[in-house]
């Protein structure tokens, strides 16, 4: 039957093996995970989730900053259905893998429409490729929305993609594309880039008569009325899980961080910010970043001098991702600036990649564009060395001693170097990375510029195997090495609920003034508590503020252990990280 439906649908059969081969990949991987790793982000998204579960959070959550609520709409489907939290946990990775056989479709429907000699398994293959860049992989196996917001950003860009080569006198998809762009700000505020991007676009294609005066009406009216539920749902969700409060100061200290740009050092930390992650996505990509960007600079040229507009009706298109990822990178960097203490300050991926993938298309095109690939790739690879340098200098101005593994694990995945405070460590790390890559480049653009099909699919081939392998090993480096970990506090959570009934009032015992100077492991506790505990309502409190509380839960090395054995509470449960201990009134 297979060989059948091979002989008269052989692209649809092709589809299906990649994108089951995706799917695999993923699912093959879920035996590693046992609960959230990155605190408090994931915990965060499932915050969302356990309040549209009915789950009440707040006591804990109100010290975490806001975190989006369009991933928890998923979540919290999930959360209704399942309350083990391991199988809960592995149940989003599931679901990260669907994500990302949506995200193959819609990439090779992109792909056949700007490329249409490539419909078949040799565009198959690309789309395989891109949708298993070390950035998916990575994210796929945690709880955090990178995932779903690589998936809705795509099918916006398939959206837009369509209106650019098909002209109708009213445009429906001018109600989708907005509504799609506004649940990416209510995924995380960092994609307001991405609207930015798009709003200039569409006046764009009003001008050039690409969509009419109705449908660009019914983009504003849907735009507009998707702020209004955004920022209402956006206001139970502070009033519900997060706390106004908190939420508001953080948000007031990131805005007074970004105006830093108006002065001569935050204009310079800017710049620093935004040449360290291009030079991160150069690294990470073997090139094919800058090579993509070069394809939209050639074509928006070419436009401006011999208007030749009619022969790319894909240039308002190429302008919007292009845009998008540049809105996306300056947005990054205005988040970190102040950073500099810290190696993610400068190399710092999440906050951009979820909008890669039709750039790493059009990474792979230009090798079919360009008729001398060797000196594009020449210009590509000065370009890296010169950022390169430009980053050794930022380090030694800055002294950037401390390092994160979550955050650049996905450039490249090689091993990281994590709390490592010998001299320049970040100037090593980066070089070493920027050679390997640049070597990669070049050995792969041998086979991906000849003339040759079978050069061509062997690169390709080559390219996915890097980033399957990079992404699998970055983790190995940081996120599976959590998983027993996890799977303590799980046997502890257990063991809680078998000693007390889930509707117990539950106190978690911290020292806020230590946590405010100087986040510890005692704050990531608690939030993964909350998480294996789901069902329960715990509220982080601190010595000044704790009375003779029934049932208390404490970090097992920390003071405040100490001072509820002095005040004579009786350990009920104890883990290798957590006691509950229980006080008469």
């Amino acid at each position: 039957m297979l060989l059948q439906l091979k002989k008269k649908y052989p692209n649809f059969v092709w589809n299906i093996f990649y994108s089951s081969g995706i799917f695999i990949l993923i699912v093959m991987q879920v035996k590693n995970v046992a609960g959230p790793v990155i605190m408090p982000d994931e915990v965060g998204y499932w915050s969302a989730g356990a309040y549209i579960a009915g789950y009440d959070w707040s006591g804990i959550m109100y010290m975490s900053p806001y975190y989006g609520y369009g991933y928890g709409v998923f979540l919290g489907i999930v959360m209704s259905y399942i309350s083990d939290p391991i199988i809960l946990f592995k149940t989003a990775v599931v679901l990260n893998g669907l994500f990302m056989i949506a995200i193959y479709w819609i990439t090779y429907g992109i792909l056949t429409i700007i490329k249409t000699e490539w419909i078949g398994r040799f565009g198959g293959l690309i789309s395989f490729t891109v949708t298993l860049y070390t950035f998916n992989i990575y994210y796929a196996l945690n709880s955090e929305a990178e995932i779903l917001q690589v998936m809705v950003y795509l099918f916006m860009c398939y959206l837009i993609l369509q209106s650019c080569r098909t002209r109708k006198k009213f445009e429906i998809r001018m109600f989708f594309i907005p509504s799609l762009a506004v649940y990416l700000i209510a995924c995380h505020q960092r994609n307001l880039g991405i609207t930015a991007a798009l709003i200039f676009c569409i006046l764009l294609m009003l001008l050039s008569k690409k969509i009419s005066l109705p449908s660009f009406l019914a983009f504003v009216v849907t735009m507009g009325a998707g702020f209004v539920i955004f920022l209402k749902m956006k206001e139970i969700v502070n009033e519900n899980i997060f706390l106004v409060s908190n939420y508001t100061a953080e948000e007031a200290g990131k805005v007074n961080g970004a105006l830093g740009i108006f002065t001569l050092k935050g204009l310079t930390s800017f710049i620093e910010c935004i040449s360290g992650r291009f030079f991160y996505l150069g690294c990470a990509s073997f090139l094919l970043v800058y090579r993509g960007i070069t394809v939209i600079i050639k074509d928006i040229i070419l436009y401006i001098k011999k208007r030749r507009y009619k022969k790319n009706c894909f240039l308002l298109f190429e302008i919007f991702i292009g845009m998008t990822l540049f809105a996306e990178i300056a947005i990054g960097s205005l988040a970190f600036l102040g950073n500099e203490k810290r190696i993610d300050g400068f190399l710092y991926g999440r906050y951009s990649e979820h909008v890669l993938i039709p750039i790493l298309l059009y990474g792979f095109i230009s090798y079919r564009t360009f008729k001398n690939n060797t000196k594009v790739q020449t210009v590509c690879s000065i370009i890296l060395l010169v950022l390169g340098i430009y980053m050794h200098y930022t380090y030694i101005c800055h002294k950037t001693l401390e390092t994160s593994t979550h955050s650049i694990s996905a450039m490249i995945g090689m091993p990281i170097l994590r709390n490592v405070n010998e001299n320049n460590i970040q100037m090593i790390y980066s070089e070493g990375v920027a050679q390997f890559s640049l070597l990669i480049s070049w050995f792969l653009s041998v086979f991906l510029a000849s003339a040759q099909r079978r050069k061509q699919v062997g690169g390709i081939i080559l390219t996915v195997f890097c980033w399957i392998v990079f992404g699998i090993n970055a983790l190995h480096i940081y996120f599976f090495d959590f998983t027993d970990y996890n799977r303590e506090l799980y046997s502890f959570s257990g063991q809680v609920l078998e000693t007390i009934n889930k509707d117990t009032q539950v106190y978690y015992l911290i020292d806020k003034k230590k946590e405010e100077a100087e986040p510890t492991s005692s704050t990531w506790l608690m939030y993964r508590i909350q998480f294996f505990l789901p069902e329960m309502t715990i509220n982080a409190i601190d010595v000044e503020e704790m009375e003779q509380q029934d049932y208390v839960l404490v970090y097992k090395n920390s003071s405040e252990n100490n001072i509820l054995s002095e005040r004579g509470y009786t350990p009920l449960v104890e883990g290798e990280k957590m006691i509950l201990y229980y006080g008469e009134r």
